[in-house]
């Protein structure tokens, strides 16, 4: 599978480095055109309210454009929590992966209840079928190494079952 990485070029509100400032038009106007010249795309989106386990407005309105737009994956970051992971079809929607290496400050100690759930998703992309299989796998987040172990089977039941592939 090929690949393109591609922003909003030319754009007010992209910023030096590449990166897009997302906006529904904006989605419905980029994916398309990644999409030219990739055979799966991968929006990366930075929203949501920090620590709450429900996808927000923004969220959802940035991730429909996308879809909509035909991103084959949207992958949320920001909340610092598990949101649901959704399967659409061939279409995948990861609302917040939570935490992968994050230095957790008193803030998040006190706000991403234990034992600090992440997951980290494993998927096939399969040119013109989207993604074809997945694999979700819980971690926790060790407050003093932050670093992510695999979940124990409790550990991943506090959060997943709520949370889990739709």
């Amino acid at each position: 599978v090929g690949g393109a990485f591609g922003v909003a070029r030319g754009r007010e509100g992209v910023s030096p480095t590449g990166v897009a400032i997302g906006t529904p038009e904006a989605m419905r106007e980029d994916v398309p055109r990644v999409h030219a010249t990739a055979d799966f795309v991968i929006v990366a989106i930075h929203a949501g309210t920090e620590y709450n386990s429900i996808p927000d407005s923004t969220q959802r309105s940035l991730t429909e454009a996308a879809l909509n737009a035909g991103a084959d994956v949207v992958l949320g970051a920001h909340p610092h929590v598990v949101q649901p992971v959704e399967r659409r079809g061939g279409q995948l929607v990861a609302w917040s992966l939570g935490n992968f290496v994050f230095d957790l400050d008193a803030e998040d100690l006190a706000n991403i209840a234990t034992p600090r759930v992440s997951l980290l998703l494993r998927f096939s992309p399969t040119e013109r079928k989207g993604v074809t299989a997945v694999v979700v796998v819980p971690l926790t987040l060790d407050p003093v190494a932050s670093q992510p172990p695999p979940a124990t089977t409790p550990e991943a039941g506090v959060t997943w079952p709520q949370h889990g592939m739709r």
